[in-house]
């Protein structure tokens, strides 16, 4: 089953299992950078660290996906793995998307 912008099953079958396994891992991990597995890096860095570090873990899979090193192809198995990741990290969790993570403002 592919479409005109050649969106297969496998790709999306690579992307949704390393989703999985990395919602899994980052489930069992505590990412807060003010006292989590960051906390050795100021908040700021650890933000981007951690943003970086997301990134370039993602865009391996999306790479075997895409079989195209720079394409927009790439990009929306990218973005796919993302959302999904999200997703499938909130199903772990069992708690609505915005109740868990440092990242949010809770408030004043």
């Amino acid at each position: 089953m592919e479409t005109e912008y050649r969106i297969n099953k496998r790709g999306i079958i690579i992307m949704t299992t390393f989703s999985l396994f990395y919602a899994m891992l980052e489930a069992g991990m505590d990412w807060d950078p003010k006292q989590g597995l960051l906390s050795p890096l100021n908040n700021c860095s650890s933000l981007y660290f951690y943003r970086f570090l997301y990134t370039a873990l993602f865009l391996y899979p999306s790479y075997l996906a895409s079989r195209k090193l720079f394409s927009l192809l790439t990009i929306w198995y990218f973005v796919y793995g993302s959302l999904a990741e999200d997703i499938l990290y909130w199903i772990i969790m069992f708690k609505p998307p915005y109740s868990w993570s440092w990242f949010y403002k809770t408030g004043g």
